[in-house]
């Protein structure tokens, strides 16, 4: 069971997507259905870290997400693919991501 604070509670939460995925479509046969994992995007999601350390945020923090994180526009691709891009098929693409790897 996936359970707050739990080290393994993100790739849980990946797997369920993957799993909802698959049966939404198994249930739903007219219907596409993905499991979309948008990336790393550097969001207000690190809001909190921010007002805890606002100087650690300022100089280090946000520099380095600016450097290695997708902006939200770049963190939107893999949401948008899933939605316009006709020939996709969950049978070979169930799990969209960005990265190619």
């Amino acid at each position: 069971a996936i359970q707050p604070g739990n080290a393994n509670a993100y790739a849980d939460s990946k797997l369920a997507a993957v799993l909802f995925s698959m049966e939404l479509n198994r249930r739903c046969p007219g219907l596409k259905s993905f499991a979309v994992n948008p990336g790393a995007v550097n969001s207000d999601i690190w809001r909190n870290i921010e007002k805890a350390s606002p100087l650690l945020f300022k100089y280090a923090v946000q520099p380095a997400f600016r450097s290695v994180y997708l902006d939200t526009d770049q963190g939107s691709v893999t949401s948008v693919a899933a939605c316009v891009v006709a020939t996709l098929d969950p049978a070979t693409s169930l799990y969209l991501r960005p990265y190619a790897f």
